[in-house]
Formats: structure tokens, C-alpha cells, sequence
């Protein structure tokens, strides 16, 4: 699935839902950004695992799937080029 919608329209809300019900990690692009979801769930009262960045990549471990937050900062670090246009054969849901 991937949610979209406008900045502060609450994506990251609805992924801190799913990883606190799903005991699940978010992988952020940035260890600010993965501090930030974590001090969001904490304001939410949501238990989630402790969210993870670029630099913790690539991941090994207990983790079955995980979650991403921020898709369009995360990929051009992982390429190493800007993303002109991007698609997939996911479900998408407007937020």
C-alpha cells in the first residue's frame, strides 16, 4: 500500500498506526526524520520499535517487512540520482 496526500495531511500518523499494531519498523531517510516518528508516536501514545534510517541499511534480523516513510527523500539517497517520476502496481490510498 502506499498512502499519499499533501505534507501534514497524515501519512506518518497512519504508518506510526499500522507499525504500533503490527509491531513493525519504519525506515526513514535521515536519523532526524527516524527521530521525529519515533517523538510522534510517543505523542500519539503508540508503541512502535524504535524507527531505523538510510545508515542503518541494509537490514538483517528478526524484522519480517517493514514500513517507509518519505519514499521520495529515501529512494534518490539509495540510488544516488534525483527520481524524475516514480510507479508502482501497489495499492495507493489518499490520505
Amino acid at each position: 500500500m502506499i498512502l499519499g496526500g499533501n505534507k501534514n495531511c497524515g501519512k506518518t500518523t497512519k504508518l506510526i498506526e499500522i507499525a504500533a499494531k503490527e509491531n513493525l519498523y519504519i525506515v526513514c531517510p535521515s536519523r532526524q526524520r527516524a527521530d521525529f516518528v519515533y517523538r510522534r508516536s510517543l505523542d500519539l501514545n503508540k508503541s512502535i520499535p524504535y524507527p531505523v534510517s538510510m545508515r542503518d541499511l541494509p537490514l538483517r534480523g528478526h524484522m519480517k517487512e517493514v514500513l517507509v516513510d518519505d519514499v521520495e527523500d529515501l529512494l534518490p539517497q539509495l540510488i544516488g540520482k534525483p527520481i524524475r517520476a516514480m510507479s508502482s502496481s501497489e495499492k495507493f490510498e489518499l490520505l
